[in-house]
């Protein structure tokens, strides 16, 4: 079975627990916190080794990740489309997911480049790790969580969406 199978539904989880956490707490704690789990989760996978175990290793981390990314996407979304006119929501539905798949197109790319790099690079240790590698780039997207969940802390709208106006229609 594939270690990634539980991802989306941790995901799917964070997306159901972020439509309340956004209107009880706001956008701006709610997306700092889950891009701080982000962190985390990204942080759990950096002692992944040739001896780690798929089960307590690997899953954790990744579960972590994916509830905590449907929380955020939930924020992004919600906070991008609040209060806009209705003409005005397809462009800013677009421009949120466009924006969700090129942070994705990204972090696909930069992780095997950094793992790959380490590889190719002749660092000690490195062709016999294998997956080792892979520490690295899961400490650098686990700096760039923590350094995005800072600006989210401060950038995010401070304001909760206004229930008399329904719900936030995205995607």
């Amino acid at each position: 079975m594939s270690s990634f199978c539980p991802s989306p539904w941790p995901s799917r989880c964070g997306a159901q627990i972020a439509s309340q956490l956004v209107v009880r707490l706001g956008w701006r704690p709610a997306g700092a916190i889950a891009l701080a789990l982000t962190a985390i989760g990204a942080a759990l996978l950096t002692r992944l080794d040739a001896d780690s175990s798929v089960w307590a290793d690997l899953v954790p981390g990744c579960a972590l990740l994916s509830l905590a990314l449907g929380t955020a996407f939930v924020c992004a979304t919600t906070a991008a489309m609040n209060g806009l006119p209705h003409q005005e929501m397809g462009l800013a539905s677009a421009l949120v997911s466009t924006s969700h798949e090129l942070g994705a197109a990204l972090g696909v790319a930069i992780i095997p480049t950094i793992a790959g790099a380490i590889l190719e690079g002749g660092v000690e240790g490195a062709a016999t790790a294998g997956t080792g590698c892979f520490g690295n780039a899961f400490t650098a997207c686990a700096i760039i969580a923590a350094a995005v969940a800072a600006v989210a802390a401060v950038l995010l709208p401070a304001g909760r969406p206004d229930r008399s106006e329904g719900p936030v229609m995205a995607h």
